[in-house]
């Protein structure tokens, strides 16, 4: 079964249960939910797809603004692209 969630119909401020508040896009200007991934970088997402397996759900983005960072002094620069190596966690201390 997919699930295709249109954020762009919903009004500023609705709550969506697990998902967060309905906003505006800072870039576009329609209506999304922020997304702020492990590695950093955030995403607004205006519509997603989401599918049902057998052994749980696959929820992506089918389109989304790709958010700048803003620096201290005001200046946006671009996220980095995101890293090709996995991510590795700090072993445990003994």
């Amino acid at each position: 079964m997919v699930v295709i969630e249109d954020f762009t119909k919903l009004s500023e401020g609705v709550r969506i249960p697990s998902e967060g508040h309905v906003s505006r896009c800072p870039q576009c200007g329609r209506n999304g939910l922020k997304r702020v991934r492990r590695d950093g970088t955030a995403r607004f997402v205006h519509v997603q797809t989401s599918q049902i397996f057998g052994d749980g759900m696959r929820t992506e983005p089918s389109d989304c603004c790709v958010l700048t960072e803003t620096e201290s002094a005001g200046v946006a620069r671009p996220i980095e692209d995101l890293p090709t190596e996995p991510m590795r966690l700090p072993e445990p201390a003994a």
